[in-house]
């Protein structure tokens, strides 16, 4: 969840992305991925397919934004 963007820059999927994980984690996400830009005051990125929370509500809002957005792509 806040820290799923772990796994994401691991992957590679975050390399000259945006990216936001829990205030605890941010030192240590910057050192290790130094090609992801973190943006570690936003709680929800959609980097167009590739989402990411951050904090311990982030989830939260992260299910939102999906939602609001399958919604509206749906009605429109």
């Amino acid at each position: 969840m806040c820290t799923g963007a772990f796994y994401l820059a691991s992957a590679g999927l975050l390399n000259n992305k945006q990216a936001t994980t829990h205030w605890q984690g941010k030192g240590s996400f910057k050192e290790l991925f130094p090609l992801v830009d973190l943006k570690d005051q936003k709680i929800v990125i959609d980097n167009g397919g590739i989402y990411c929370s951050g904090g311990g509500n982030g989830l939260y809002n992260l299910i939102i934004y999906l939602v609001k957005n399958i919604v509206a792509r749906i009605l429109l």
